[in-house]
């Protein structure tokens, strides 16, 4: 066998392995992964994608026919493909194990098994033909299995990997690829999450994360003690216990009903991390929620604060002196300590929307709030950045009164705008300080009537709508929320979808059969949005776990209208970054505190670069973002 044979051989080796995924797990004998999916057919459910499932459906002949089409089209992509369809079109699932007392398996202790769920024997062995024949076409030698007779192994550098139809249950049979130290390949089955009642499932599983342990240990051990960002990162990692003995498990669930989509996640053991994520056990109020108005275009709010944003950065001061020394002479500058009489005076409860209130609903129309832990030390030092900011402002080439950070009121709620007076500037950042919240939008129109809501001059606020009540989970105290008006952004993704749609109708259809014809994969807008439902996520504390529900439509298309409304709106917004970085030296130039238009803005505006509540996956990462801090830090100090 040449060497171009031998890496034929490995690519469709390693082709089998990679679909099936691999994951490395910690504690002996259990399981670390297992995730099951519906077949592909059962995804779409709903009547309004009936045309895209009969797209689908004359998919594998219209693919039948590109070897007699295109020239020299490989024999090896058509055995693929085939492969591939047989595989999409039953249901599959895939487990991981770890037995750290037997390191057999050629995988050091972990075991892998990925399945197709045939539903015959002849179905197992017609998939197994296929893949011989794949291989044999690279002259990939493969031997009888020694513990499964209707099995076979493949040697490949990682090790044998035995794959082939095998009966899980009388009468039952998979084809399986197995890989590692598995002695029973049906380990995973009694790990999977109950079924939620009225809800049929799509894709379920569970993963253990001390099951990264492992992995996480080694890469600790490669370059941990001589990076202090990495050993942070490690720290973090296991306070959040994203890793260790006492990590989380999460389980999971997604599926519809007669009615919506739903998913389930659960945060196994989240509780005794609770400190570590910043997270607390107090609701949300109605008070809090009535902050945002009744109908949004999205929404999200969340009880926390901004101590987990205090802590990065005390980890970035403790580990570069330069960023210490930067935080300590923007103190000096400023008089103003960034971390504790901004941040630290901020939290409770923090969320953003948009609205047609805050600006007709769009991107732009997005505002952001958090409510005050301490007022009145927020605002003394607004009060000594805007004074600095002004000062620093009045030095540039343009000379004073160009540049102004300027206080104003809307009756009782105090506001600061940067305002450009006697240029053609279309900015107008600003922020609004009501008695309760902080709020913070891209035009003042956007936060006054921001404002007015959030001190009870509006709706009845987000727990008022009904789209938002009807996909809440009953009789429980939410710690966060989150809302999608699936039906508006709909409006803007619907020609891409409808788009895509013609091009499948014309990808399935065939020159040569006219009888082929797939009909509208994509209803009319009317049809496609009658009756689309708002995606509502709401997350509460079940005893030690911590629980996330999503709701939303059941359509496919409904939420694929919506997704590329989304991106078609962002996606303006990518070159936003460029523009940034091209007009950053032009900034230094005019000498706007010898740094970069970042940390000028954030002398003016100390809470625009503030994110929001993190996912409890994130926290562990947080301090990954030390790099992208400190030259912010650095700028300033300059």
């Amino acid at each position: 066998m040449n060497i171009g044979v031998r890496g034929r051989v490995w690519v469709v080796a390693a082709g089998l392995l990679a679909s099936a995924g691999l994951a490395l797990g910690q504690n002996a004998g259990t399981t670390v992964l297992v995730v099951e999916r519906a077949a592909a057919g059962d995804f779409l459910v709903d009547a309004k994608d009936q045309g895209l499932a009969r797209a689908f459906g004359m998919l594998p002949a219209r693919l039948g026919e590109l070897p007699r089409e295109i020239p020299n089209f490989p024999p090896e992509a058509t055995g693929m493909i085939n492969i591939l369809l047989a595989a999409a079109s039953h249901p599959a699932s895939l487990a991981v194990r770890y037995d750290a007392d037997n390191p057999s398996g050629a995988a050091f202790g972990y075991g892998l098994v990925a399945s197709v769920k045939t539903a015959t024997r002849e179905e197992a062995e017609a998939m197994q033909s296929r893949v011989s024949a794949l291989l044999a076409s690279h002259n990939a030698p493969t031997e009888a299995n020694l513990n499964w007779a209707t099995m076979a192994d493949i040697a490949t550098p990682a090790g044998p990997v035995t794959f082939g139809p095998r009966e899980v249950k009388p009468g039952q049979w998979n084809w399986q690829i197995i890989f590692g130290n598995v002695a029973n390949p049906d380990f995973a089955a009694a790990t999977l999450p109950e079924p939620a009642k009225g809800m049929k499932t799509l894709i379920q599983g569970r993963l253990d994360f001390a099951g990264l342990t492992p992995i996480f240990d080694m890469a600790e051990g490669m370059v941990g003690g001589s990076n202090p960002q990495a050993d942070e990162f490690f720290k973090g990692m296991r306070e959040a216990g994203m890793v260790g003995d006492d990590a989380v498990k999460v389980r999971f669930q997604v599926g519809y009903t007669d009615e919506d989509s739903r998913s389930i996640t659960v945060w196994e053991g989240a509780r005794q991390h609770m400190k570590a994520w910043h997270m607390t056990e107090t609701p949300l109020t109605k008070g809090e929620l009535a902050a945002i108005p009744a109908d949004p275009t999205f929404a999200f709010l969340a009880k926390g604060d901004l101590a987990w944003l205090q802590d990065m950065m005390d980890n970035i001061a403790a580990q570069q002196p330069q960023a210490e020394e930067g935080f300590n002479q923007f103190k000096q500058a400023t008089g103003v300590d960034l971390r504790n009489d901004i941040f630290g005076t901020l939290g409770g409860a923090l969320g953003a929307y948009a609205s047609d209130a805050t600006g007709g609903g769009s991107l732009g129309s997005i505002v952001a709030l958090i409510s005050f832990k301490d007022r009145p030390a927020f605002m003394a030092a607004s009060e000594k950045l805007r004074n600095f900011a002004n000062s620093m402002a009045d030095q540039a080439p343009l000379g004073p009164g160009y540049i102004r950070v300027t206080p104003w009121k809307d009756g009782e709620t105090d506001l600061v705008s940067l305002r450009f007076p006697g240029l053609p500037v279309p900015l107008e950042l600003t922020y609004a300080a009501t008695k309760e919240w902080l709020v913070v939008g891209l035009t003042p129109q956007g936060v006054i009537a921001a404002a007015r809501q959030a001190s009870g001059k509006g709706d009845a606020g987000l727990g008022s709508g009904e789209g938002f009540r009807a996909g809440l989970p009953k009789g429980h105290e939410l710690v966060s929320v989150s809302y999608f008006d699936t039906s508006r952004a709909m409006k803007c993704g619907f020609p891409i979808i409808s788009l895509l749609g013609s091009a499948l109708s014309n990808a399935v259809r065939s020159p040569g059969d006219a009888g082929r014809d797939p009909g509208l994969v994509v209803p009319t807008f009317g049809e496609l949005a009658k009756g689309a439902r708002p995606q509502v996520r709401a997350s509460y504390w079940r005893d030690n776990d911590l629980v996330t529900e999503t709701r939303g439509d059941r359509s496919l298309l409904v939420n694929a209208a919506a997704g590329a409304g989304v991106v078609t709106q962002v996606a303006p917004l990518v070159a936003i970054p460029a523009l940034i970085a091209a007009g950053e030296e032009r900034h230094r130039e005019m000498g706007l505190l010898g740094a970069s238009p970042q940390a000028w803005a954030l002398a003016a505006f100390p809470t625009t670069f503030v994110p929001s509540a993190p996912s409890p996956a994130m926290l562990g990462l947080a301090i990954s973002g030390a790099r992208l801090v400190q030259p912010q830090v650095e700028g300033v100090a300059r």
